[in-house]
């Protein structure tokens, strides 16, 4: 969920930002609401809280072993359910395609083949709505295995 944030800074604060790397995300959240984990996470918000975050890591987010045991002890720590549910709620109001046109650094769009939150097509048309913007797809679910030199290659090409 930070590719908005991402979006909505780099265009605030071009000269803070040499290069842009967005991974598995969207600029409006319309775009991205009808996406399996964007479905199944509203389904779940409102449901038991250990349900709602164990099955967030396991088969939202597709996280296994020691991965979705991590982020279901880093979700109970560090939010409650009632503020879980207002941050979705505010996450589905997102809409920063306008800033997109205003990115002029160095851009590149992973799209993770694993993806639950976002579409192949979402992030496609992501990375063709930004100026100059490179696409690639990955198969990193965990973003450890492949990611890190992609981003490498990327920063210093």
């Amino acid at each position: 969920m930070g590719v908005p944030i991402a979006i909505a800074y780099a265009a605030l604060h071009p000269e803070r930002v040499s290069h842009l790397i967005l991974v598995d995300g969207f600029a409006k959240s319309t775009d991205a609401l009808q996406s399996p984990g964007f479905q199944a996470e509203r389904a779940l918000r409102s449901l038991d809280w250990t349900i709602y975050t164990e099955t967030f890591a396991r088969a939202i987010i597709g996280y296994q072993d020691e991965f979705a045991t991590a982020m279901t002890d880093y979700l109970r720590a560090s939010v409650d359910e009632e503020t879980n549910r207002a941050a979705w709620e505010a996450i589905e109001e997102w809409d920063v395609s306008e800033s997109l046109l205003e990115l002029r650094m160095p851009t590149l769009v992973a799209w993770n083949k694993t993806s639950r939150w976002v579409n192949v097509e979402v992030a496609q048309a992501l990375a063709a709505d930004i100026p100059g913007a490179q696409f690639i797809l990955i198969d990193d679910i965990t973003y450890q295995m492949q990611l890190p030199n992609v981003i490498r290659e990327f920063v210093t090409s």
